[in-house]
């Protein structure tokens, strides 16, 4: 009777063994799958090629998911943190060895203005819509700041999807209005793990969650004297391809209505 308990016993064991065994490789699985989606890649070199088959290679240097500097065979970019957001921007060409600093001013973590080292300046204003609203102004030694154009920045779900801009450097008589509206895919935009790099307006649809496919560039110009309005559009496309984790691995852009402009970008991460 001992035996028998004994093996009853010893059987019984061996069940919960192996299920608890069941249980820890399913919980490892699950674990994996979700550090798998939810893994943040960072992009460490980008290259480029264009019509004429020359390539660019920008490498991309970190400390953490902050970006240190980008460097290629033209310039060298420095990126400095404050506070857990950029606020300079130094970019060396080594054709000539000029630079230009930008710094980056923010309230409450929202950019409100750049200052360029070449005098130009720009002002932002956040509305409660979400829409930013901007002054752009370039630095003239006679008269001082001078406003070049303004305009609206439109997002919607983490995609700026407009930017509405009127210049007013026209000659009299004459109203400029470039509209530019993005369509994106759903997909991970390689530039967006970059610790507050969405904060910077300036680069527009790269500061965005996904990735832009088709950018539409209209130019208008009235002549109020006269009554005309002289009309022109550019159209780029991009086609991707992905990787496993939805990241572009590969893109090649090109202006959609005449087929030029060709450029090919490989991503490559970490």
């Amino acid at each position: 009777c001992a035996m028998k308990v004994f093996f009853k016993k010893n059987k019984h064991m061996k069940r919960i063994i192996k299920v608890c065994v069941l249980s820890v490789m399913l919980v490892l699985f699950y674990s994996c799958a979700n550090d798998k989606s939810n893994d943040a890649k960072l992009l460490r070199k980008l290259i480029e090629t264009v019509e004429d088959s020359s390539k660019v290679t920008t490498v991309l240097t970190y400390k953490d998911n902050e970006i240190v500097s980008t460097d290629n065979s033209n310039e060298h970019v420095d990126y400095t943190y404050t506070d857990g957001l950029i606020t300079t921007i130094v970019s060396k060409k080594k054709s000539d060895q000029s630079q230009v600093s930008t710094s980056f001013t923010y309230d409450k973590g929202k950019l409100v203005q750049t200052k360029s080292s070449d005098g130009s300046e720009t002002n932002y204003t956040h509305s409660a819509d979400g829409s930013v609203t901007y002054e752009h102004f370039a630095s003239n030694d006679k008269e001082g700041l001078i406003k070049q154009f303004h305009g609206v920045l439109t997002f919607e779900e983490g995609n700026l999807v407009k930017d509405n801009r009127v210049l007013d450097n026209s000659e009299v008589n004459l109203i400029t209005k470039i509209d530019a509206s993005y369509e994106y895919d759903t997909k991970n935009n390689p530039w967006f793990n970059i610790k507050a790099f969405d904060k910077l307006l300036i680069y527009n649809e790269l500061i965005s969650v996904n990735n832009s496919m088709l950018s539409v560039i209209e130019n208008n110009t009235t002549n109020t004297k006269e009554d005309q309005i002289i009309s022109s559009a550019k159209m780029h496309k991009s086609i991707f391809k992905y990787d496993s984790d939805d990241y572009p691995k590969e893109q090649i852009s090109e202006n959609a209505k005449s087929n030029s402009g060709y450029l090919k970008s490989e991503y490559i991460y970490e």
